[in-house]
């Protein structure tokens, strides 16, 4: 092998020099067209979640129309380039659609055609959430709500409803927005019994609270405050924060054939003298069919002891409980086992609040709250069923 000369190795190195140029050019062009789909595409670890259904007794928003509220929420959730979902707010609330509202940058004319795309989207999806289940589980939505957006960047939960909610842990055929009733020792009870969502770091924005729809009767400036300091209470308790908008939004007829909703009797809630109210449903205190023996034992211990230590921490003097059942048996049989039930409780809540006066009645089918359960044929229909075995925890 011959010696290269200077000009020899000058002319190779200058080869190599160039070949790495043009492989570094070839890997800036590749690189460059691979990822000209994912530069124009902006997107968040941002969740947001919205509870909404056109249901019996709340307004139906009209989402082609504008509204400054509603806009204002679909708006924050399309600029957040993050997941959207929609919960239903009706009696078994569910998560309905889930959205990625990712936007397209490429060009100033891609980034405003993508954005009118999504909130499109947006309002398609609110429109189509439709109540399917009779009553209105308002803080079992928050819940679901919140667990889709936990651990998300910002995460919040919105809810449009008037949030007069008809079943599940804080029915309000119950009394609860009495003048008398205490709101934060209310929430504190409901937590101490593990009926609180876990809203830890969240925001709860409302949209429409206390508007209301026929048959549902008009709440009063005084039940409107009572009824966002509830949900203060409530949302504060669980750990969230709780921002709310008042603004009328542009509503429009409700679907056909909606499901039942019980309404809520405005002026009878000031009767009530008890402070605290809390309903447990059978998911947290159940029962052996037709009988009066707890069937998670432990689990129905726990419930009861928290609860106890609650109302000890509320300096209540004097707990009424109460047992509901579902339309199965006779009148006789059902005021017989609710009473059975509603002792069963009393006597493991009496050994833990010592001197404090608790007694139990039993009032059958015939509870505050109590939905139809009976079906066109005469047959029980189980969802609103369990609605109504119930357990009622009334303090003074």
């Amino acid at each position: 092998m011959g010696v290269m000369t200077q000009h020899q190795r000058l002319r190779r190195t200058t080869r190599l020099l160039l070949l790495l140029v043009a492989a570094a050019l070839s890997l800036t062009t590749l690189t460059a067209c691979e990822l000209k789909q994912g530069e124009d595409v902006v997107t968040s670890t941002r969740a947001t979640a919205i509870v909404y259904s056109a249901r019996q007794n709340s307004p139906t928003i009209d989402l082609t129309a504008s509204s400054p509220g509603v806009d204002a929420v679909i708006d924050d959730a399309v600029d957040g380039h993050g997941t959207l979902y929609v919960v239903s707010a009706d009696g078994a609330p569910a998560v309905r659609t889930s959205l990625t509202l990712a936007s397209r940058q490429a060009s100033e004319v891609a980034s405003k055609r993508s954005r009118t795309a999504n909130v499109s989207r947006v309002r398609q999806a609110l429109a189509a959430s439709v109540a399917t289940t009779p009553e209105a589980d308002t803080l079992g939505a928050i819940g679901v709500a919140a667990d889709q957006v936990r651990g998300s960047t910002s995460p919040t939960v919105v809810v449009i409803d008037s949030g007069l909610a008809t079943t599940g842990a804080v029915p309000f055929q119950n009394g609860v927005l009495s003048p008398g009733t205490d709101f934060q020792a209310t929430a504190q009870s409901l937590k101490a019994a593990r009926l609180l969502p876990d809203l830890q770091g969240m925001t709860v924005h409302w949209v429409g609270m206390g508007d209301t729809a026929a048959p549902q009767g008009a709440l009063d400036q005084a039940a409107r405050a009572r009824l966002e300091e509830l949900w203060r209470s409530v949302v504060e308790t669980a750990g969230g924060t709780l921002t709310t908008d008042s603004r009328d939004a542009v509503t429009t007829t409700a679907p056909e054939q909606l499901p039942a909703v019980t309404p809520v009797n405005v002026a009878a809630t000031s009767v009530s003298a008890a402070r605290i109210s809390v309903t447990l449903p059978e998911t947290q205190l159940a029962f052996v069919g037709d009988e009066a023996t707890f069937l998670h034992p432990d689990q129905a211990s726990a419930t009861i002891a928290e609860l106890a230590r609650s109302l000890t921490g509320s300096g209540v003097s004097r707990v009424t409980v109460t047992g509901c059942t579902a339309t199965a048996g006779t009148p006789e049989s059902r005021a017989t086992l609710s009473q059975a039930r509603a002792e069963a409780v009393r006597t493991e809540l009496q050994a833990h609040l010592g001197g404090v006066p608790v007694t139990a009645r039993g009032l059958g089918a015939e509870c505050p709250g109590h939905v139809p359960d009976v079906g066109p044929d005469g047959r029980l229909t189980e969802p609103q069923a369990q609605q109504n075995r119930v357990t009622v925890v009334t303090a003074e």
